[in-house]
């Protein structure tokens, strides 16, 4: 039979039949997303597993809410692990716990200067020579951009 075609309580069979509870969490052992969450084939489509086993005890979630972990462990699906936040909960739980880390500088997805560069630009203007809004089209940057490296606004850490 179809897996889109099981009814409601096959479908429930199905899920923790792909669940181990050998242990205090309860580990989904199926198909994982990229950030190592479980998956599911649910009722409309593919759901993250803790949100299945969520909405099988407590209900539908509201749009727009996150289902956390007590435990930190994206693979646990034990009802009593999970809990409703909103975005913000879920970053300050995030920081709460030690886990917070935000790239910064050449990490960071948006940069488009290297560490290297960043220095280079902080020396080329200390030592004098060439205006600000000179350096910005070497770099492939604003004349903003510039400004704000040369005056410790941005990369101060670079």
């Amino acid at each position: 039979m179809s897996i889109r075609k099981m009814s409601k309580g096959d479908r429930v069979k199905n899920f923790w039949s792909k669940v181990d509870k050998s242990s205090g969490c309860w580990l989904w052992t199926a198909g994982k997303l990229g950030k190592g969450y479980g998956q599911f084939l649910g009722n409309s489509g593919v759901i993250s597993a803790h949100r299945f086993s969520y909405e099988l005890h407590y209900g539908k979630i509201p749009k727009g809410m996150y289902i956390c972990h007590h435990c930190d462990n994206p693979l646990c699906v034990k009802p009593d692990h999970l809990f409703l936040g909103t975005p913000r909960d879920n970053v300050m739980d995030c920081i709460k716990k030690g886990r917070f880390n935000s790239p910064y500088g050449e990490s960071h997805w948006w940069a488009k200067l290297s560490n290297e560069q960043v220095t280079e630009i902080k020396e080329r203007a200390k030592n004098g020579g060439i205006a600000l809004r000179r350096m910005a089209p070497e770099y492939g940057v604003s004349d903003q951009c510039i400004y704000e490296i040369v005056n410790n606004r941005t990369r101060r850490k670079a």
